[in-house]
């Protein structure tokens, strides 16, 4: 065990020192406004719907976990005051236990020694878990900050498996058998619902668990070979009624999961009967990739869209019915192999494409829809490995584990950053247009917009209907001074997809910065038509009210923007402008505090606090709050000049009166 674990840590070491990246980990970690509050309240958010089209609350909760962690170890200049190292080293932590669940679950199933062959036997479970822990096809999960989800996700999911075990194939001196089994099926229950939690893609337990439960049964029994097939029915029907509530809680979470995926949404679904050769396309890609794990990357492509017109889609079944058809006249002599086929595919069955899913917008296939499900693989090579005594085929395992390893240490490299992960991306397969539109939203964050621009269109270019990418555009020409093609590009994102709230969004911004006030708040309300619940609509007509001179209009937007996102300091800070200017300071304050609260890298409204404390007469506090508003925006000259002003008044109060502040 200590030598899987230092393989583990010494091929995933470097990813510590990683950033995060334009991969969801922004939507997901840093600019989350749940996570960044910190608070109960909003956590609670996250189990009482979906975020972001997912419900996941174990996985949000464990990052909530270690936001706090993360910002007390933030390093100057990280991602929203946050250190991705605490993370990423999180991740590994997870990736080192699930490769240990897997030796334990190995160990279990694997045939009963004869004296002396123990050893034997742990040096083939540890084999099989290397293989699970060093495979390439394991490192986005590791390497990936949101691939924390996956990782807890196979964690309880391998929790539940070894559970399951324990039921069906209890120990010789286990006490009151019946009792034992229910106990040990209830924890594997609780443990499969907070799998889910974690990760909707366990629903494969149901079909994954009885499977390696009749490996284990039939290879672990002391049976003559004709009573392995009674050992599996038992396996089944003993465990029926469990596994019929499992059922029902996997089609529970279908449907909501693909409710909240607004499936709907999507450009392209295949047809019914196209499905099954988009699943065995991709267990084609998936075993090819088993066998040969390089040119890995992010988006290979594989969308059902780009498929379709492709002879090999209906010729892919080929590959795995003949790898079946060759294990099936080998079943009697090896059964492990054939069911280790099964639990390969068994666990990749809510991701082959029967169901249709929000990333098939790209690809059907992704390296981390593999993570759980190898655990057939370690089955197979386990078994192989126990079955075998040569030195000489244990130092060609250790070899093929030892290249495996060295293959996983340079992929998680091209992790580093958003540079090295999309650039490798486009290198796997050039026409990524995600890859060129996140490339792009990394040298706009990076202040290089001309090479933004190049990326973003094209983006545009290889996919017509990418409406995120005519946004960025349009905003990318908005920061070069270009209002008129800024607005041309909103206007194609609106014509792409008119009920995109982010596209009529920016779309009334731009109208509302020319002074087309009434247009602007034409597409608000179309935008609200379309989600009533975003709360930066609701900001934007606040903000454009504002202007028309409808303060009390206004308000009650801005309120209905607070009440969806409690955390938003733009928000907080704008109502916080609109009371004072009503005349109603102290609320005012209140919400200027709020605001720096929950982001103290706020400058304007560090400047608005200093303001309200300086009509107050509170000269000491207004002080502090205009230097913490120049120190964050070295531009900021009036915030610096009202600083002078306040710490004179401190000094001496009878200065100057305190009524005096300018307006915001």
């Amino acid at each position: 065990m200590l030598r899987l674990a230092a393989a583990c840590a010494l091929v995933f070491w470097p990813v510590v020192r990683h950033e995060f990246v334009l991969w969801d980990d922004d939507v997901n970690v840093y600019e989350n406004p749940h996570l960044a509050s910190g608070s109960a309240g909003t956590l609670l958010r996250f189990w009482a719907r979906p975020y972001k089209h997912l419900y996941i609350p174990v996985t949000y909760t464990v990052w909530a976990v270690l936001v706090p962690v993360a910002r007390a170890c933030a390093r100057a200049g990280a991602a929203d005051g946050l250190n991705p190292a605490v993370f990423h080293a999180a991740n590994l932590v997870v990736h080192l236990l699930n490769a240990l669940l897997v030796f334990a679950l190995l160990r279990r199933v694997l045939p009963r020694p004869k004296p002396g062959e123990e050893p034997a036997r742990a040096r083939a479970a540890c084999a099989g878990a290397a293989l699970f822990a060093l495979h390439p096809l394991q490192v986005e999960c590791v390497a990936w900050v949101t691939g924390m989800k996956d990782l807890l996700g196979a964690c309880l999911s391998l929790c539940t498996v070894l559970l399951y075990l324990r039921a069906v194939v209890p120990a010789a001196r286990a006490p009151a058998p019946g009792r034992y089994e229910a106990r040990m099926l209830l924890a594997a229950s609780a443990a499969f619902v907070l799998a889910l939690l974690a990760k909707p893609a366990a629903a494969a337990l149901p079909l994954a668990a009885p499977l390696v439960g009749i490996l284990g049964l039939t290879r672990t029994a002391r049976e003559p070979r004709g009573a392995r097939a009674p050992a599996a029915a038992r396996v089944l029907l003993s465990t029926a009624p469990w596994l019929v509530g499992w059922a029902l809680v996997v089609a529970v979470c279908t449907v909501l999961t693909h409710r909240s995926q607004e499936m709907a949404r999507a450009t392209y679904l295949p047809a019914l009967w196209q499905r099954p050769f988009i699943a065995a396309d991709a267990l084609a890609f998936y075993l090819y990739k088993l066998v040969l794990p390089i040119r890995l990357g992010i988006d290979y492509g594989h969308a059902p869209r780009l498929l379709q017109g492709s002879t090999w889609l209906y010729l892919a079944w080929l590959v795995p019915a003949a790898l079946a058809a060759v294990l099936w006249a080998w079943h009697k002599r090896y059964p492990w192999a054939l069911l280790s086929l099964a639990v390969f595919t068994a666990f990749l069955a809510p991701v082959l494409g029967f169901v249709a899913f929000i990333f098939q917008e790209y690809s059907t296939v992704a390296d981390r829809f593999v993570y759980p499900a190898m655990l057939g693989p370690s089955l197979a090579l386990a078994f192989a490995a126990a079955r075998t005594r040569s030195r000489r085929a244990a130092f060609a395992w250790a070899a093929a584990l030892a290249a495996l390893g060295a293959l996983s240490f340079v992929q998680a490299r091209t992790w580093h950053d958003n540079f090295t992960l999309f650039t490798h991306a486009l290198r796997v397969n050039p026409r990524s247009f995600v890859s060129h539109y996140n490339l792009g939203k990394a040298h706009e964050e990076a202040g290089r917009l001309a090479d933004a621009v190049h990326h973003y269109s094209t983006a545009v270019a290889i996919r017509k209907d990418l409406t995120p990418a005519y946004i960025k555009l349009g905003v990318a020409k908005r920061k070069m001074g270009k209002p008129d093609e800024a607005l041309a590009h909103f206007s194609e994102a609106v014509a792409v997809e008119p009920r995109s709230v982010d596209a009529r969004n920016n779309y009334g911004v731009a109208l509302a910065f020319r002074g087309e006030l009434t247009p602007a708040l034409l597409h608000f309300f179309e935008a609200l038509k379309v989600d009533p619940k975003e709360a930066r609509t609701h900001y934007n007509l606040g903000v454009t009210l504002e202007q028309l001179g409808k303060p009390e209009s206004a308000l009650a937007h801005y309120s209905q923007a607070h009440a969806l996102e409690p955390t938003d300091a733009d928000t907080l800070n704008n109502v916080g402008n609109l009371l004072r200017r009503m005349g109603r300071p102290a609320e005012a304050a209140a919400h200027f505090a709020d605001a720096v609260r929950y982001n103290p890298r706020h400058a304007q409204a560090h400047h608005n606090l200093g303001i309200v404390r300086l009509e107050a007469g509170r000269f000491a506090e207004a002080a502090r709050h205009f230097s913490e508003a120049f120190r964050l925006d070295p531009a900021f000259t009036e915030a610096h000049a009202l600083y002078e002003r306040a710490a004179r008044q401190a000094a001496n109060p009878r200065a100057r009166p305190a009524n005096s502040a300018p307006t915001p």
